[in-house]
């Protein structure tokens, strides 16, 4: 023992090491308890889900790109509807026309969605098994959502093997939910099911691996989430992931059914997202323990939804009186749930606590009034800086290496984890600096009160605006305001202890927030710091006993520029980690000309080669968004034809198009340089589509066009000519002259327009 050091120190000090310890402890199984069950093998009881055999049709369907109209989406397909059958179920493809609007673009598209329904004994209504089988063009698909269509067929596969369940289970598995969720939106159009209950259960993807969580659920969910929590053996997702889902552009085949009042769950993978949409989204990469959580989750809500009465689930087909929405969340290992009207008592209660341990301390001269209002008012300070510090990385970062602006969805680098480290390291040096510099002023007991009434606040404020995401900030608060209420009234070791002790719903409930805020890209570093110093500001009295010094702030600081250094370095394309390069070919027949044109305005070498010009306006003809730059380059003129066009002005004011591509294209885009507005969509043999798009955009995206076309009906919204951009697009360059492939360590762009031929024309009508 030093002799500096009295024995009341020596016992805080050893309850600090020991609060750490259980903070670590607490932290490890958080992450650990929310990680996907272990693949069953393929020997697995038959009436189990097995991963294992789960991955066989994963590579069966996913060895290449299967996008909407393609002759791979077409074997697929039939592949599908003969598994459906194999495992004795009625099967229908349901062929239909589909419309909407999609990023300010109209979009159209003819389906094939694969229907299959194992009749029940005494149906009260049906589950809905869904899952989209289409991918894009960019790749193959096995996570998005090869995935999410095995594990439908596994969990048919394994109810076959049990007695017949009481309800309908109707399988869809839709075709074009890339474009525009075509086949969701049709089958919620038509709704075979109208009139009787539906429970609509969904798997998606944006990333090859992790849990398969609950991201998105129906209004009035606590009776389903509550089947969730008893039917699904690892149930994972929580309601602030809903409410943000409410809040974004994000759409899945769900929404179709959410915006036809259908009681749904959406569940989806979400880590690894720099594979989303790449062609190294493949069965090699597709991790089989999210295969196992997707189907496992699947088999087990199938199986209790399918023995009961579905009419108090669904206020569309049921006459039971809507029920409130749940709060739910993991919570080391469980599934906790509780319904809506918890929310504000327990923010109430959050706030209650606090304001007696802040009464309890200050009794014991830890702190005063004024102190803790300095205290909670100086939380803005470390909250702001380590959001301006996970700014500036990031932006840092797209200095030092511009291509990681480039890619479709920006943020996601090959190898994130050194660079999210440095995130945190900042965010802790954040918290570092601030206690070192008012910790003695105001006091580590009354900084640590003033984050406690952050979260209070927090808490309170999303109780009345978005109640599902409110326990993340009032459990930690109330969690946090007992154990500062009990330490304040122990000595020595028991304190940091006790402290600790009141942190686990922090660390058990926000701190994975905290780092399940990445799985957005390095692009939400500001948002994934600030999240991180609220979670720490509240740890304060745990350094109350520590004399550090202004160095001690500077380690976090080296540490984050060490591991973002160190980000840099790894973080470099091969061919395992392939860097996304942007390329597309666009021959205009009405002026002969050729370019090469990319989205990558820091291409890498092999793509500049391609695009020397730029960045500059994408010009007309180009089927991308009006002023976002592009580069352009000099390309080999292919003699190639243009989309054939038929127009004509109708006596009532409309004008006709017949759209066709004469190179057997089956995407075929339509631009106007005036308003008009798209009245029906007719494809050959289906009948037509009303878009109801009024005001709509000018700008047609049309999908698996026929060989005979399409005919399109345009009311004009301004008088005079008007001069139409038609264009037909192809994947891949075998068709252009001298094009050299990539090398190993780039990848086709995942943008919808990578890797394609466009070619286009006009006419004035």
């Amino acid at each position: 023992m030093s002799a500096h050091s009295s024995p009341p120190e020596v016992a805080s000090r050893f309850g600090l090491v020991v609060a750490v310890l259980l903070l670590v402890a607490t932290g490890a199984a958080a992450l650990l308890t929310a990680r996907p069950p272990i693949p069953a093998p393929a020997d697995a009881p038959a009436g189990a889900f097995s991963a294992a055999r789960a991955m066989g049709t994963v590579s069966s369907i996913a060895d290449r790109p299967r996008p909407i109209g393609s002759p791979r989406s077409d074997e697929v397909r039939d592949l599908l509807a003969g598994r459906l059958r194999a495992e004795g179920a009625e099967v229908e493809i349901q062929r239909v026309a589909s419309a909407g609007a999609a990023g300010g673009t109209g979009v159209v598209g003819r389906v094939d969605n694969v229907v299959g329904m194992l009749p029940g004994t005494d149906p009260t209504g049906a589950v809905v098994l869904a899952a989209h089988y289409d991918s894009v063009a960019a790749g193959p698909g096995a996570a998005d959502d090869a995935a999410g269509v095995a594990a439908v067929l596994e969990t048919v596969r394994a109810l076959t093997q049990g007695s017949p369940l009481r309800n309908d289970v109707v399988v869809l598995l839709t075709d074009g939910e890339e474009d525009g969720l075509f086949g969701a939106r049709a089958f919620a159009r038509d709704d075979p099911l109208r009139g009787r209950p539906a429970v609509v259960l969904n798997l998606e993807a944006r990333g090859v691996s992790g849990p398969s969580m609950l991201v998105r659920t129906s209004p009035g969910n606590q009776r389903l989430v509550g089947a969730l929590a008893a039917a699904a053996p690892h149930a994972a997702g929580d309601s602030a992931l809903n409410e943000t889902f409410r809040f974004v552009p994000n759409d899945t085949d769900v929404s179709q059914f959410l915006a036809v009042g259908r009681p749904a769950l959406d569940f989806a993978i979400f880590e690894d997202a720099g594979r989303y949409h790449t062609p190294e989204d493949t069965p090699e990469n597709l991790s089989e323990a999210s295969l196992q959580h997707h189907g496992s989750t699947l088999l087990g809500l199938a199986g209790a939804l399918g023995g009961i009465d579905l009419a108090p689930f669904d206020p569309v087909a049921g006459a039971t009186p809507p029920v409130g929405d749940a709060t739910y969340f993991p919570f080391l290992g469980a599934f906790v749930t509780y319904p809506d009207t918890w929310v504000v008592p327990i923010a109430a209660l959050a706030a209650l606590a606090v304001a007696g341990a802040a009464a309890v301390t200050a009794r014991r001269g830890l702190l005063t009034v004024p102190r803790v209002m300095a205290g909670t008012a100086s939380v803005a300070l470390p909250v702001v800086v380590a959001g301006l510090l996970g700014q500036g990385l990031w932006t840092a970062l797209l200095a030092l290496r511009p291509a990681y602006g480039d890619a479709f969805l920006p943020g996601f680098l090959l190898r994130p984890l050194p660079t999210e480290l440095a995130v945190l390291a900042l965010a802790a040096a954040a918290l570092a600096g601030w206690g070192l510099l008012l910790g003695r002023r105001v006091g580590a007991w009354a900084l640590g009160v003033g984050g406690l009434v952050w979260l209070v606040l927090l808490g309170a404020v999303t109780a009345l605006l978005a109640p599902g995401m409110s326990f993340l900030f009032a459990l930690p608060a109330l969690g946090g305001a007992l154990g500062v209420l009990v330490a304040g009234l122990l000595r020595g070791a028991a304190r940091p202890v006790t402290i600790a002790i009141g942190a686990v719903p922090s660390v058990a409930v926000l701190w994975p927030f905290v780092l399940a805020t990445f799985d957005a890209g390095l692009s939400s570093a500001p948002a994934a710091a600030a999240l991180a110093v609220l979670f720490g500001a509240p740890l304060a009295p745990l350094a109350a006993s520590l004399r550090p010094r202004w160095p001690v702030a500077a380690v976090p600081l080296v540490v984050a520029l060490a591991l973002a250094t160190a980000g840099l370095v790894i973080d470099r394309p091969d061919a395992e980690h392939p860097q996304q390069a942007d390329l597309a070919y666009l021959l205009d027949t009405a002026d002969g000309s050729a370019r090469w044109v990319s989205h990558d305005l820091a291409p890498a070498p092999w793509t500049a080669g391609y695009v020397p010009d730029g960045p500059h306006e994408p010009g007309p003809g180009l089927p991308w968004t009006p002023g976002v730059p592009v580069r352009t380059g000099p390309a080999p003129h292919m003699d190639l034809p243009a989309p054939q066009v038929q127009a004509e002005r109708r006596p009532d004011g409309t004008i006709a198009l017949t759209v066709a591509s004469a190179r057997g294209a089956t995407t075929v885009g339509v631009r106007s340089t005036a308003g008009v507005t798209l009245v029906e969509a007719t494809f050959d043999g289906l009948g037509s589509v009303d878009l109801d798009l009024r005001g709509a955009p000018t700008d047609l995206r049309i999908s698996d066009v026929p060989p005979g076309g399409i005919r399109l009906v345009l009311h004009p919204t301004t008088p005079g000519p008007i001069r139409f951009e038609v264009r037909d697009e192809t994947v891949g360059f075998d068709v252009v002259r001298g094009f050299t492939p990539r090398p190993p360590e780039l990848s086709r762009s995942s943008r919808p327009t990578g890797d394609t031929v466009v070619v286009s024309t006009s006419l004035t009508v």
